[in-house]
């Protein structure tokens, strides 16, 4: 099967958009890739690496340049952990050549743990997209937005039906939003992509299997769920196609825990960007120490994790 694959990085992402490409290519050898990294300013050094990529799987990779949009009126606030590349996704109707009609859209933050044909092939001729729910969305953001919280969707696994955006000129409509209600954009062009559909247009909303957000297996986050969403969560967690890898802390970062930091490292060895160092997330010597006291703390059972377990999510999973 041939598959159609957006994403967007610039060169602090690079690395990890590399680890999560290599994570699709390595659990889906029997498929072909066009893929397409957009960009506005990405190093030669990244580009050649990228080039390298795709030789060495067979696939074809193409960089966007993303410096003809404007980007001027995109909210980014100064508290935000993202950049403007979180916009790019929206522009793909206009960006992409006119023969790519359907395209999956994958945040850099992520690890595909399965074959996903199955979510490739989801039905998506009469709608705009197909995402999951997410989970955690507040009832302040929802209130805000005047969307129903059942119906908000996370933005970082997007299966897109390029030819309904374009029919429907929903881009012009994405640039309305930004233009007209900025404020409201909590959580930017993900915001944006909600409010865009959710009056005079249906989406199918996939399984949560294909977008597991990692800060669903945080202990107090687990905890405040409704019975049935934590069995649906701990049945999901065990073995989720696609993990991503949500908040502001991340695996490549030194201070982090999660259920699956170790599978986030076997696919960055596997990489190209083997090399590259872990980020400093924590500003002195003793906050770093208390971290490892918390970890040895942890291996000795004097408290316990700051995720949920996979025994415990098991247990969970069969009640």
């Amino acid at each position: 099967m041939k598959m159609n694959i957006a994403c967007s990085t610039d060169d602090r992402f690079a690395p990890y958009c590399g680890i999560m490409l290599t994570s699709l290519f390595e659990n889906n050898k029997k498929n072909s890739f066009s893929v397409y990294i957009m960009s506005r300013d990405l190093s030669e050094e990244n580009r050649t690496k990228f080039d390298t990529l795709a030789r060495r799987y067979s696939v074809e990779i193409n960089i966007l340049d993303m410096n003809k949009y404007e980007w001027r009126n995109c909210p980014i606030r100064e508290e935000d952990y993202i950049s403007i590349e979180t916009y790019f996704r929206l522009v793909l109707p206009d960006a992409l050549p006119h023969s790519v009609h359907k395209i999956l859209y994958l945040d850099s933050d992520i690890i595909i743990n399965a074959p996903i044909d199955s979510l490739y092939m989801q039905d998506i001729r009469d709608v705009p997209l197909g995402a999951c729910t997410d989970l955690l969305i507040s009832d302040e953001v929802v209130t805000l937005l005047g969307i129903e919280k059942k119906k908000y969707f996370n933005a970082g696994v997007l299966l897109i039906n390029i030819d309904y955006f374009r029919s429907f000129h929903l881009l012009a409509k994405c640039y309305e939003i930004i233009n007209s209600c900025p404020d409201k954009l909590r959580y930017c062009d993900q915001d944006v992509l909600n409010l865009v559909t959710y009056r005079n247009h249906q989406i199918r909303y996939l399984d949560t299997t294909y977008n597991f957000l990692t800060t669903y297996s945080i202990r107090t986050v687990f905890n405040s769920f409704p019975e049935d969403i934590k069995r649906r969560v701990a049945r999901c967690a065990q073995n989720p196609a696609i993990i991503h890898f949500t908040s502001p802390e991340k695996p490549w970062h030194k201070l982090y825990a999660s259920l699956y930091k170790s599978l986030f490292f076997y696919y960055k060895e596997k990489s190209l960007w083997a090399d590259t160092p872990l980020q400093k997330n924590y500003r002195t010597l003793k906050q770093y120490l208390g971290w490892h006291r918390v970890l040895l703390e942890i291996k000795i059972g004097l408290r316990k994790p700051p995720y949920m377990t996979m025994k415990e999510l098991r247990k969970l999973s069969n009640l």
